[in-house]
């Protein structure tokens, strides 16, 4: 479903160059890369602790261990 918004002509001039260096073909995909790069992908690094990883692996199983 599309919607129409209203922008500045300075806003859309921007836009477009945005449009033309990111290399797609709409204005949609702009503000999706926009969007994309506002909110940085939480890491998991450290999440486990300073655990060794055969402490880390002590309770996984293989498909042939479960029931």
């Amino acid at each position: 479903m599309a919607t129409t918004i209203q922008i500045s002509e300075e806003i859309h001039q921007i836009l477009t160059k945005m449009r033309d260096n990111f290399g797609v073909e709409s204005y949609n995909e702009v503000v999706n890369k926009l969007i994309e790069k506002s909110y940085p992908k939480k890491s998991l690094y450290g999440c486990l602790g300073k655990m060794n990883r055969k402490d880390i692996l002590t309770d996984l199983r293989d498909k042939n261990d479960r029931i």
